[in-house]
């Protein structure tokens, strides 16, 4: 394993998931947001959770670009096209057991 290549693969990954997190969450779902306040945390409360969700946007960029690495590096574009599709429902499955399986009460 090229470790340099890992280790840029792992920033642009970052950048990526932080950037396009911010797009859609701080772009163009905010009049949403705004129009939802009362089911959302205040703003301070967000605030200060911020450190621990880019540790996780961390953790999710590192996952991909390790198990890219380890199992389909030097494939063809058909295999990295299903290798991100298969991450994608892997990384957001929590959504599913939050909202539908054990919403909030």
């Amino acid at each position: 394993m090229n470790i340099p290549r890992l280790l840029i693969s792992l920033v642009a990954a970052f950048a990526f998931i932080f950037f396009s997190d911010f797009l859609i969450h701080g772009l163009w779902l905010a009049d949403d947001y705004k129009a939802t306040a009362e089911l959302w945390r205040t703003e301070p409360e967000m605030q200060s959770r911020f450190g621990w969700m880019l540790f996780a946007q961390f953790l999710a960029a590192l996952a991909f670009v390790v198990v890219w690495a380890k199992g389909f590096a030097g494939r063809s574009v058909g295999a990295g096209a299903m290798f991100g599709f298969f991450m994608g429902l892997a990384l957001q499955s929590w959504a599913i057991i939050f909202y539908v399986v054990a919403p909030l009460p």
